[in-house]
C-alpha cells in the first residue's frame, strides 16, 4: 500500500489527522448490511426485444418496456462519472397510456450489485430529486419531451432512476419509452452522459395492492353518506388514515355502516393507531410514513343487512391523537371476495357515542393498505381460544393454511411441557396438520392477532409429524418431546396439511398440552389462557406438474426440474444406499432458458430423519454446511459439468441449494436437468426411487432507509446513524482495508432518537472467506466463527457511546460480522439501530512519523498544504467527500525536502462544509 497521510476540515477548521494504535475500522472498508429474514421480490420483468439496452440505442423504433409498471425504471453506469443536473426521454411508439408520469433519480458511487430485475437496491443511493413532470410527455409517438431539470453539484459513478407512476395506470400493462438521455446542465444541453454500450439493468420496487375506483375513494368512508362507500381491491390489511379537522382527541368508540352490497367483503376485524405525527404518507401507500400507535383490535360483526349500522365497538383508551388509522386486516369471506368495502365509519370520544362524532366530511382521508402476514380466521365462530376451550364440537380455523398456528400463554404460568394432544375437527380431514413445530418463550408476548409470531424470542421445543385420524372429532396419539425447560408462553405451528391442494384452512379442534409424557400429568392450557392466530414466512417454491422434483434424479436429460421460486431453491434428497460422503456432484443443464441455470451452490448434509415437506423451507431438520461455491454450467444445453467436494463428510440426506441464476432478468425460475452425487471410486449415490422434496430456502428482510445506509456504521460521525428494519439478527459484515486483524473489543455509540431500537445481545464472527453476502444479504454464505457473545447496557443519552466492549481474541480475521441479537424494547420499535461502531485490535497500526503535514491553510476559495519530501520524489494530492471516492488534485515532484501544493476549492469541492485531503507518495 502507498503511504498517506490525510487530513479534514469543516468550513475553516482544520482537523489535523488523530493516531491511535488500536481502531481497526475506517469509512470506505467495505461493509454489507444483512438479515435472516425475507424482503419482497421485484416485479421487473422485460420482453427479450425491449431491454434497458434499448433506452440507450439512438433508436426511436425499438424502446425500453417494463411490465413492472409503477416503480420501474433502471440502473445505469455512464463511461464517466458525471454530475447529472437534467434529463430527456423520448416516447416510445404506441401506447400513450403506459407513458412515465412521474420519476425519481438517486445517485451512488457503489459497485452496483443490484442484479438485473431486482429491486434495485444493494447499493446506498442519494435520491436527487422526484417529482411529477412539470411538463408531461407528449402524447404524440417517438417524440422527444421536455428536459427535466433539478439541482446537482455531486459526480455519482452510477444513476437509477424510477418511474412511480404512468400516464393511464388503469389501462396501461407496462411502463415504457423509447430513448433517455442524461446531460449536466439543467437545462437539458451539456455533453450527454449516456451512451450505447453503458452497463445498465432493469428494476422494480413493488407497489401495494391497494387501489379504488374513482367513485368509491376513502373520502367516502368518512362523508356521512351511506349512499357512497370505500371500496380496495387490496383486500386483506386496507383501511384509511383521517386526520380530524376537530384536532387532538380521546376516542373511546366507534361506528361503521355496511355497503350496498357484497356481504363478504365487509371488514370481519379491525385495528386502530394514533399519532401526533404530520401525515406524510400518500393515498394507497403502506401508511407508514409515521410513527403508529397501536389503540385497539378486535372483531367485527358487522349485519348482514344491506346500510345498516352496525353494534358500537368500544375501547379503553386515554391518550388523544390528531390523525387515525384504520386497519381492517381481514374480511367476511376472503375466498369469495375481490376487495373490502364499507360505507361509513365514525369515531367518539365517549363509551357510548353519546356525543356528536370527531369526524366529519371534508377530512382528509387517504387509503391504504400494511403488509402483514396472511393469518386469518373469518369469525368469532373460528377463533383461536377454540383450540383450547375444552369442547370438540368448536374448532379454529386459519385461512392462511401452512405454517399456520397460535400463540398461547397460559394463565398458569410458567410450565415444562412434555406432550402434545391434538383433536380433528368436525370436518374436512383435508385440512389436518400432518407435521408440527413447538416453541417456547418466557419474553412479554408482543405478536399481536394475525402476525408472524416473530416478535419475541422463541427456542424450539420440538418438531415432527403428526398421525392424526382421519375420523372427525377425535383425539389423536399423543406425542412426546424431551423437554426440561419451563416457559412462560408457547407457539404451536402446523407445518404441513393433510391435502394441501385439497386444503381451504388449517383446522383443529382441541390442543392439549401436558407436564408429563403421553397426555399425563398436568394439563397446560385452560380456556382463560391468552390466545392469538399466527403464521410463519413461508417460501415461494413451485413447480408445474410435468417439471417436479423427481425430475432431476431420473437419470434422463430428457426432463427437467423447474422452480417458479427461483432464488434459493433446491431439493432435500434421502439416497437410499446410505451415509456416504460425497466427492463431487454433477449437475446437467436443462433443455433450453439459460438464463435459468444455477450459478451458485450450497451443499448441507443431516442425519436427522426429513421433516420438511415439498416446497416448503427446508428447515425442518439440523443441516451441517458441507460445501458451497459458484458454478460456471455451460450455455449449450444436456450437457454436463463436475463440482469437485473438497471437503467429504457422510450423510444420510443431503439439502442441495442454487442461491442464484445466470440472468434474473428473463429467468421466471431455476431449472437443471440432472443432478448426480459421486462417492470414492466414482460411485454414483443417488436413484430414481429415492425419496426428494422441492425446498426454498427464505431470504433476509434486511433493509435501510437510503440517508440511514450500513456505510453509516463505520464513518465514526455520530451524526448520522445505521438503521435496518430488519431487527433481530440484523447487523454489519466489514472488510477491514486494514487486513487481517484479531479484533478484541468495540465501542458503540447510540443514534440520534429510539432508545428503544438499542442493541443489547450481541455476537461477533470473524472469518477469513472472501464475502459472498450482498448488502442486505443473509450474512451466512461464508464460515464464520463465533469470537465473542453478549449483552450490551447502552446509556439512554442519544449520541453517546457506552462502554468499551472487552473479550479474549488471539486470531486474526479479514472480516468480521457483527449480529444484533436482541433491541432494547422490540414491542415498539421498528428496527435497530446504532450511530457508530468501531473495533479495537492488539496490533498497532504503523504510521511513519516523517510523513506528516506540515502546514494547512484555508484562504477564500483554495486550501494549500506542505509537507516533507525527497527531492526526485512526486507526490500526488487527492480530495474525498466521504471517505470513499478520492479524485486527484494535483501532482508536483518535490525539489527539495519540502513539497507544498494550493488546490482550488472549485468545481466538485465548490460549497462543501467537510473536505479531506490525503498526500500519496507515488
Amino acid at each position: 500500500m502507498k503511504p498517506t497521510l490525510l487530513l479534514a476540515f469543516t468550513g475553516l477548521a482544520v482537523f489535523p489527522p488523530v493516531l491511535r494504535a488500536d481502531p481497526l475500522l475506517v469509512a470506505g472498508d467495505p461493509v454489507v448490511a444483512f438479515d435472516l429474514d425475507t424482503p419482497g421480490n421485484s416485479n421487473s420483468d422485460y420482453p427479450s426485444d425491449d431491454s434497458p439496452v434499448r433506452a440507450l440505442d439512438g433508436r426511436l423504433d425499438t424502446k425500453y418496456a417494463n411490465g413492472g409498471k409503477l416503480n420501474a425504471g433502471f440502473i445505469v453506469t455512464p463511461a464517466i462519472p458525471t454530475a447529472v443536473q437534467s434529463f430527456v426521454i423520448t416516447t416510445a411508439g404506441d401506447s400513450a397510456a403506459a407513458d412515465p408520469a412521474s420519476y425519481q433519480i438517486a445517485g451512488t458511487n457503489d459497485p452496483i450489485t443490484s442484479t438485473d430485475n431486482s429491486l434495485g437496491s444493494n447499493e446506498n443511493w442519494t435520491i436527487l430529486a422526484e417529482g411529477t413532470f412539470d411538463t408531461p410527455l407528449p402524447t404524440a409517438r417517438k417524440t422527444v419531451g421536455t428536459p427535466v431539470g433539478f439541482a446537482n453539484g455531486d459526480v455519482y459513478k452510477s444513476y437509477r432512476i424510477l418511474f412511480p407512476t404512468v400516464r393511464t395506470a388503469t389501462t396501461a400493462t407496462l411502463m415504457h419509452f423509447s430513448e433517455i438521455q442524461f446531460y449536466p446542465n439543467a437545462d437539458g444541453t451539456g455533453a450527454p452522459v449516456l451512451a450505447a454500450g453503458n452497463p445498465i439493468l432493469a428494476v422494480q420496487i413493488p407497489t401495494l395492492a391497494s387501489s379504488s375506483p374513482g367513485a368509491e375513494a376513502a373520502p367516502n368512508v368518512t362523508d356521512q353518506s351511506v349512499s357512497t362507500k370505500y371500496l380496495n381491491f387490496g383486500k386483506l390489511n386496507t383501511g384509511f388514515i383521517v386526520t380530524p379537522s376537530s384536532g387532538a382527541k380521546v376516542i373511546r368508540s366507534m361506528k361503521l355502516s355496511t355497503a350496498n352490497d357484497a356481504v363478504e367483503r365487509d371488514p370481519a376485524s379491525y385495528e386502530i393507531y394514533g399519532t401526533n405525527d404530520e401525515i406524510v404518507s400518500e393515498d394507497h401507500s403502506a401508511g407508514d410514513g409515521e410513527s403508529w400507535t397501536l389503540v385497539a383490535s378486535g372483531t367485527l360483526e358487522l349485519p348482514a343487512q344491506r346500510l345498516t349500522e352496525a353494534p358500537l365497538v368500544t375501547f379503553p383508551n386515554t391518550t388523544a391523537y390528531t390523525s387515525w388509522r384504520v386497519v381492517f386486516p381481514t374480511v367476511k369471506n376472503a375466498g369469495t371476495a375481490n376487495s373490502m368495502q364499507l360505507a361509513e365509519l365514525q369515531f367518539f370520544t365517549t363509551e357510548d357515542a353519546s356525543d356528536e362524532g370527531v369526524i366529519v366530511p371534508g377530512d382528509p382521508t387517504i387509503a391504504v393498505q400494511i403488509a402483514k402476514s396472511l393469518s386469518s380466521y373469518r369469525t368469532n365462530n373460528e377463533k383461536p381460544a377454540l383450540a383450547i376451550d375444552g369442547n370438540t364440537a368448536t374448532k379454529y380455523k386459519n385461512f392462511a393454511k401452512r405454517n399456520s398456528g397460535f400463540i398461547v400463554t397460559p394463565a398458569s404460568g410458567s410450565s415444562v411441557a412434555k406432550s402434545l394432544v391434538i383433536t380433528t375437527a368436525n370436518d374436512l380431514p383435508a385440512n389436518d396438520p400432518t407435521a408440527y413445530e413447538l416453541y417456547g418463550t418466557n419474553s412479554p408476548i408482543t405478536s399481536v392477532d394475525n402476525s408472524r409470531g416473530d416478535g419475541e424470542n422463541w427456542t424450539l421445543i420440538s418438531r415432527g409429524t403428526l398421525a392424526l385420524p382421519t375420523t372427525r372429532q377425535t383425539a389423536g396419539p399423543a406425542v412426546d418431546f424431551a423437554n426440561t425447560a419451563g416457559y412462560t408462553s408457547y407457539k404451536l405451528v402446523a407445518v404441513t396439511l393433510r391435502d394441501p391442494v385439497a386444503s381451504t384452512a388449517l383446522q383443529l379442534g382441541e390442543v392439549k398440552l401436558f407436564t408429563a409424557a403421553g397426555g399425563a400429568g398436568t394439563q397446560v392450557l385452560s380456556p382463560v389462557d391468552a390466545i392469538i392466530a399466527i403464521q410463519k414466512p413461508t417460501s415461494a417454491s413451485s413447480s408445474p406438474g410435468n417439471e417436479e422434483v423427481a425430475n432431476v434424479i431420473d437419470g434422463s436429460t430428457s426432463t427437467k426440474f423447474l422452480d417458479f421460486g427461483k432464488r434459493n431453491t433446491g431439493f432435500i434428497v434421502t439416497p437410499a444406499a446410505g451415509a456416504k460422503p460425497i466427492t463431487e456432484i454433477r449437475i446437467s443443464t436443462a433443455n433450453d432458458a439459460p438464463d435459468r441455470d444455477p450459478t451458485a451452490y450450497v451443499l448441507h448434509g443431516t442425519n436427522d430423519p426429513v421433516l420438511s415437506p415439498a416446497h416448503s423451507e427446508g428447515s425442518n431438520e439440523n443441516w451441517t454446511l458441507v460445501s458451497k461455491g459458484a458454478l460456471e454450467l455451460p450455455d449449450d444445453r444436456f450437457t454436463e459439468s463436475v463440482v469437485p467436494i473438497s471437503n467429504p463428510a457422510a450423510f444420510t440426506s443431503w439439502r442441495l441449494i442454487f442461491p442464484s441464476v445466470k440472468n434474473v432478468t428473463a429467468a421466471n425460475s431455476m431449472q437443471v436437468s440432472e443432478v448426480q452425487f459421486f462417492t470414492t471410486g466414482e460411485e454414483p449415490i443417488l436413484d430414481p426411487a429415492d425419496p426428494i422434496v422441492p425446498v426454498q430456502l427464505l431470504t433476509s428482510e434486511s433493509s435501510s432507509p437510503a440517508a440511514e445506509e450500513v456505510i453509516n456504521a463505520i464513518d465514526q460521525d455520530s451524526s448520522t446513524k445505521y438503521l435496518n428494519f430488519g431487527r433481530e439478527n440484523s447487523g454489519i459484515i466489514v472488510t477491514p482495508s486494514a487486513g487481517p486483524a484479531a479484533v478484541t473489543g468495540f465501542t458503540l455509540t447510540t443514534a440520534n432518537d429510539g432508545a428503544e431500537r438499542d442493541p443489547v445481545d450481541w455476537e461477533l464472527c470473524g472469518t477469513n472467506d472472501p464475502i459472498l453476502t450482498g448488502n442486505h444479504g443473509e450474512g451466512n454464505l461464508e464460515n464464520w466463527t463465533v469470537v465473542a457473545t453478549g449483552t450490551l447496557a447502552l446509556p439512554e443519552d442519544r449520541l453517546t457511546a457506552g462502554e468499551p466492549v472487552t473479550f479474549p481474541n488471539t486470531t486474526a480475521y479479514t472480516s468480521y460480522r457483527f449480529r444484533v441479537i436482541s433491541i432494547k424494547n422490540p414491542s415498539v420499535a421498528d428496527s435497530v439501530q446504532f450511530a457508530d461502531i468501531q473495533f479495537e485490535a492488539g496490533a498497532a497500526v504503523p504510521v511513519d512519523p516523517s510523513f506528516q503535514v506540515s502546514t494547512f491553510t484555508v484562504t477564500g476559495t483554495s486550501a494549500s498544504l506542505s509537507w516533507p519530501a525527497t527531492a526526485g520524489t512526486s507526490y500526488t494530492v487527492q480530495a474525498s467527500t466521504d471517505l470513499s471516492l478520492w479524485s486527484n488534485k494535483g501532482t508536483v515532484v518535490a525539489t527539495g525536502a519540502t513539497a507544498s501544493l494550493t488546490v482550488p476549492l472549485t468545481g466538485d469541492l465548490s460549497g462543501k462544509t467537510k473536505l479531506w485531503f490525503r498526500v500519496v507518495r507515488n
